[in-house]
């Protein structure tokens, strides 16, 4: 790859990078011997490029570069050290932004770093002066999710409802259910949360507008998401009671999807016992067997159906 001293081109380049880790430390080497004067477009590819990679450190270190040399600019600004260098110093260096650290958090998803998500995640406020988004928390809580901090998932769900304006967030109340591991019953509590702050939302949006027409919500990654925790439980009768009430209420399209979301859950179960030293010989108990023809059977009819 022929390595530009542009900018915007270097940002382009990061952005072509999947799985090299090589280039991407080349690229950034670059652009300090090059001394090129770096924006919030090649910050935020760098950040990306790293979180693609799901090397969070390193992502996180660039992060601290831009805030160790914002300190150091406020610092000089305050003692009235106004040198060349000092004087250059705001834009030497582009501003952090909600997206600069989003993409930071995302790298915590992606390798289910729960301590420097949270830490993360506090300091938005504190540190930075930048309130946490939907973007923010959900990719907080799934990077809990991945280390198995279900109660650390919890707080930031709590938090996200508390502060968030919006909290009829289909991508959030997914990544909050998929955090409860196989707590069926606590997933269904996160998904009526939902479904309640989804009506309140299009009551509002209908209320403002002289016709009562509204965007339906598409329901389809909670639902699935609900279903693969009943398959993480090992309750197939479970997640057909589900589908079966989604049906009813016509929430979403039934398809076999939601069937292979199930056996995702029962997979991951399997996996997560393995590591804790328990080998099954069959991941679903014999007894379990007709249940979970009936929940295929039921992922598979077309339309509305009933318990008969």
């Amino acid at each position: 790859m022929v390595l530009s001293r542009t900018p915007a081109t270097l940002s382009a380049q990061l952005r072509l990078v999947q799985d090299d880790p090589q280039t991407i430390r080349t690229i950034e080497r670059r652009a300090l011997w090059y001394g090129v004067r770096i924006d919030s477009f090649y910050v935020n590819a760098l950040i990306d490029a790293y979180a693609r990679l799901g090397d969070t450190a390193a992502a996180a270190a660039v992060l601290e570069r831009l805030t160790v040399h914002r300190d150091q600019c406020r610092a000089a600004e305050a003692e009235g050290l106004v040198t060349a260098e000092t004087a250059a110093c705001p834009s030497a260096l582009p501003p952090i932004t909600s997206y600069t650290l989003n993409g930071v958090l995302k790298a915590c998803a992606r390798t289910g770093d729960a301590e420097r998500a949270w830490k993360l995640l506090q300091d938005m406020d504190t540190r930075y002066g930048i309130p946490p988004d939907a973007i923010s928390f959900t990719c907080a809580i799934t990077a809990a999710a991945k280390s198995y901090e279900t109660r650390v998932a919890r707080q930031m769900y709590a938090m996200a409802l508390e502060r968030l304006r919006d909290t009829a967030n289909v991508r959030l109340a997914t990544a909050a259910i998929l955090a409860e591991r196989d707590d069926t019953e606590q997933a269904i509590r996160v998904f009526e949360r939902l479904l309640k702050d989804a009506e309140k939302c299009q009551r509002g949006v209908a209320s403002a507008r002289t016709t009562s027409l509204t965007m339906p919500m598409d329901f389809r990654m909670p639902v699935q998401a609900l279903v693969r925790v009943c398959g993480r439980a090992r309750a197939p009768a479970r997640a057909r009671e589900i589908v079966l009430a989604v049906k009813r209420r016509s929430l979403c399209l039934i398809d076999l999807s939601y069937y292979r979301s199930f056996m995702k859950g029962v997979q991951e179960s399997q996996e997560r016992r393995q590591t804790q030293g328990i080998y099954d010989l069959t991941p679903l108990s014999p007894l379990s067997a007709p249940s979970l023809y009936l929940l295929k059977l039921e992922c598979t009819a077309p339309g509305d159906t009933t318990d008969s």
